[in-house]
């Protein structure tokens, strides 16, 4: 299977790699894993992509690392979300916060996840953060009624509504 390589006006999008370590880490760093976690998680995440077919991209500004979009099996644990469902999800590093990378680079993300089959799109976002709500809602996701995380925390639950027309 040939690896996918999106573009978009600004940006290009890539699986992850473990080349990608460095860059990876220090994004993750912001949610409190250390080198070795990220590293774990990098090679999890280079997995995924060769067993699922999708998984992680890589965001790309003027060819620097700017973030992640992630597709990856919800599995279990969640409420309000079924374990089957691919859940979307963003992260960019802080200095290029504002600039709509989040929102485009997801939506380039959900044409080609649309394109591949993958259609149980679910976005979770955490109580408590406008910005990844104003992007779920750039992107045209639907509200559902609230869920719950793994760790009991209240989470907003977003999903297409048609995804054919999500641009």
């Amino acid at each position: 299977m040939l690896e996918p390589r999106l573009l978009t006006d600004r940006l290009e999008l890539r699986p992850v790699k473990a080349k990608d370590l460095a860059w990876y880490a220090q994004l993750r760093a912001r949610d409190g894993l250390d080198a070795s976690a990220a590293a774990a998680r990098l090679r999890d995440a280079v997995e995924h992509w060769k067993r699922h077919g999708f998984g992680k991209f890589a965001i790309f500004l003027d060819e620097e690392p700017a973030g992640l979009i992630t597709l990856n099996h919800a599995g279990g644990g969640l409420v309000g979300i079924a374990a089957k469902e691919v859940d979307l999800g963003w992260y960019v590093f802080p200095h290029l916060w504002g600039r709509g990378i989040a929102p485009e680079a997801a939506a380039a993300v959900v044409r080609w996840a649309h394109d591949a089959g993958i259609e149980a799109l679910v976005v979770y976002i955490r109580q408590g953060n406008p910005a990844s709500t104003r992007v779920a809602q750039k992107l045209g996701l639907g509200r559902e009624p609230d869920g719950r995380a793994r760790d009991g925390d209240a989470i907003e639950v977003y999903r297409p509504r048609s995804m054919p027309h999500y641009t």
